[in-house]
């Protein structure tokens, strides 16, 4: 007779990168808040690693974030696949034992991890299903063969609307990088033997294109989001990320010198690898606007160089904050994104070049900031899409139930392996 697990033991294991990071560690919380994840301390794992030294050369870039070049990409995910072992070790000495592995989709090896403990493996996706569903059907239907110019547009298959791209939009995932190609082979095959799939999103915002994807991958998928919603305390909301390269309280009194909800927030992520020319464009475009922005970006010489022979520190000062680096979330909790696509595609700047043009940026932070109907219209769905996301949350809303079947689903997966 088979015997019963007590309580559940997840793992959860994130990429190292604040994009990744941030809302595994959030999702941690909402399983800690349910007794199913251990918050013991995890450093012995680190430094039980007896393959480290061979890695020396990554000394100072443990994130992805702070990589300086493509170049190594490819040693560094061999890096985090030293992990496994002495990873394996770790879960070996835990009580109760890992009922359930959750990690990024990047972290390949965690499939074999989990086959040996005999327990899911979860795959985490930190963004939408409407982006999940487009890439699944592009890469089934080769839809992105069916043109020959990277500006030209073509359909997505298989979505609740008509959507158009083109190949230049294209993730990175959709570039042939021969360094890289033999691991994301791998990534593809231990996402086909997952148990299911884990989404940082919520049923109210696009639940058809869930379904889609649920169908489409033939796999349970458990919307959880936003996971960020749990924190409630400023204090938790300020310390998410990086550390800030900016006095908090600068930034605030300027803020509080500007009229509300008029400030513009621009920030490609920390992953940014666009060329100087278009972060220049986009700089432009945002000092055409003659909206206040602040604008957070990660730069490199040949930009700071542009910034300091064209003044554009003190073209902007009182209307522009300018903050080079990356920081937390704590540099702005108001306002608004610009409205502009821009495709990030590491390795892949030089064949692109400038895809959004200075006019192009001006003219979409003008329609996002109309203060006319459609202007309204706008803001008022993105208020009621925020109401949406906070309900969904909240007890008894989607994402708090799919949570919990999500729980109770894999404890009802751990109770039939025993």
């Amino acid at each position: 007779m088979a015997s019963i697990i007590s309580q559940p033991h997840f793992v959860l294991i994130p990429l190292m990168a604040q994009g990744h990071m941030i809302p595994m560690i959030d999702m941690a919380r909402l399983f800690a808040e349910r007794g199913v994840i251990n918050l013991g301390s995890q450093s012995a794992l680190f430094k039980s690693n007896s393959h480290a030294k061979k890695w020396d050369f990554l000394k100072g870039y443990e994130n992805l974030d702070i990589l300086p070049s493509p170049d190594l990409l490819r040693k560094f995910y061999k890096a985090l696949s030293l992990l496994q072992k002495p990873l394996e070790n770790y879960l070996e000495k835990q009580n109760p034992p890992p009922t359930c592995i959750i990690s990024d989709k990047s972290l390949f090896w965690t499939s074999k991890t989990a086959q040996k403990f005999n327990i899911p493996r979860l795959v985490f996706h930190g963004m939408g299903c409407f982006s999940l569903l487009s890439s699944h059907n592009i890469k089934h239907y080769n839809a992105h063969q069916s043109v020959t110019s990277d500006s030209e547009p073509f359909v997505i298959p298989g979505l609740p609307q008509r959507i158009e791209i083109t190949k230049a939009q294209l993730p990175g995932s959709f570039v042939t990088l021969p360094d890289l190609d033999d691991f994301r082979d791998k990534i593809q095959e231990a996402e086909s033997t997952a148990y299911g799939v884990v989404v940082n999103s919520f049923d109210e915002l696009e639940h058809e294109c869930i379904e889609g994807y649920r169908k489409a991958i033939n796999k349970k998928v458990w919307c959880v989001g936003p996971v960020s919603l749990c924190n409630k305390e400023n204090l938790d909301k300020f310390e998410r990320g990086n550390k800030a390269p900016i006095d908090f309280q600068q930034c605030l009194e300027w803020l509080n010198s500007m009229k509300p909800r008029s400030v513009i927030y621009a920030c490609l992520g920390s992953l940014c690898r666009l060329l100087p020319s278009q972060l220049i464009e986009l700089g432009l475009g945002l000092e055409a606007s003659n909206q206040p922005f602040i604008w957070v970006i990660k730069t490199g010489e040949e930009l700071e160089n542009w910034f300091v022979k064209e003044n554009f520190e003190e073209r902007i000062k009182g209307r522009g904050l300018l903050i080079q680096g990356m920081g937390s979330t704590k540099i702005l909790r108001i306002g608004v994104r610009v409205g502009v696509d821009i495709p990030v595609r590491w390795g892949e700047e030089e064949r692109v070049g400038v895809l959004v043009k200075k006019y192009e940026v001006e003219k979409a932070i003008a329609m996002l900031m109309d203060e006319g109907e459609e202007g309204e219209k706008r803001r008022k769905k993105a208020r009621e899409l925020g109401e949406m996301a906070r309900k969904a949350m909240e007890k008894g809303g989607s994402s708090e139930l799919n949570m919990s079947f999500l729980i109770e689903d894999i404890t009802k997966q751990s109770t039939m392996i025993v």
